[in-house]
């Protein structure tokens, strides 16, 4: 609070909100115990995340959501969606040139909850996809030809699956 009135007193309001946008994803991830949070209180720390790149990239970004009420309170892993949200920015909206979006949208289905990132960024190939879905398949690391290995995909899908079974 202190670093963002100071940036308020130096007019630059722009430096003050992202200073409290970011102590809100860090009470978020330190506030609460437990590796369980609402579908409500994980789009709300990505909805913060998006503060920050809307400042950053001039508004060139914006997250979208669709979750119905039922979805809002039902439960997930804790930053089970920030690191799939945060490779559409990295590798989808960035290298695209203009505007671009994330959508969340989540459905109930029998006994299961269904979410889905999407961006309309620059896509990705079928050779880089195949990789992925090797990858999330094995306990391989892979071997992309741009360097790039998705560790916050697999990490989230590893977490995913220790909690709730390969299904």
């Amino acid at each position: 609070e202190v670093i963002r009135m100071q940036a308020v007193s130096n007019d630059d309001p722009e430096t003050g909100e992202m200073v409290e946008s970011l102590s809100k994803q860090l009470r978020y991830l330190i506030g609460k115990t437990g590796d369980l949070v609402t579908l409500r209180q994980e789009v709300g720390n990505i909805s913060e995340y998006f503060r920050l790149l809307k400042i950053r990239y001039e508004g060139r970004f914006s997250l979208m959501t669709d979750i119905p009420e039922e979805a809002e309170e039902l439960y997930i892993l804790k930053l089970s969606l920030q690191p799939v949200v945060e490779n559409a920015v990295k590798h989808g909206l960035i290298p695209k040139s203009g505007e671009g979006i994330v959508q969340i949208s989540a459905s109930v289905q029998e006994r299961f909850l269904e979410v889905t990132v999407m961006d309309d960024g620059v896509g990705m190939d079928e050779d880089a996809l195949r990789n992925l879905q090797r990858s999330l398949d094995s306990d391989e690391d892979p071997a992309y030809s741009d360097g790039r290995t998705h560790i916050g995909i697999r990490n989230t899908a590893e977490r995913l699956r220790k909690s709730y079974g390969a299904e």
